[in-house]
């Protein structure tokens, strides 16, 4: 199963919208193909908002940067990222 922050829909819908080539429509297209691949979103809890400002105090990071590993910590799931500070 593969599970994404619901962050992740603001990020693409955000830099689509940004984008001078890709219109209303086509952005929320991208979102809708996004939802509909089934694909676990995840909403904030508690759980990982605490593990989340424990990562980022305790490895000097944004709390923002720290929910993808707390997210991926609780659900036991491996993170995939290309941020190399969180390596």
């Amino acid at each position: 199963m593969i599970a994404v922050s619901d962050l992740s829909l603001y990020e693409v819908a955000n830099a689509l919208r940004y984008n001078p080539t890709i219109d209303e429509d086509n952005v929320k297209e991208a979102i809708d193909s996004i939802i509909a691949l089934g694909i676990n979103i995840v909403v904030p809890t508690k759980e990982v908002m605490d593990l989340a400002i424990s990562f980022a105090i305790r490895y000097d990071i944004t709390v923002y940067d720290a929910y993808f590993l707390a997210l991926a910590k609780v659900l036991d799931f491996t993170c995939i990222t290309a941020d190399e500070k969180l390596y």
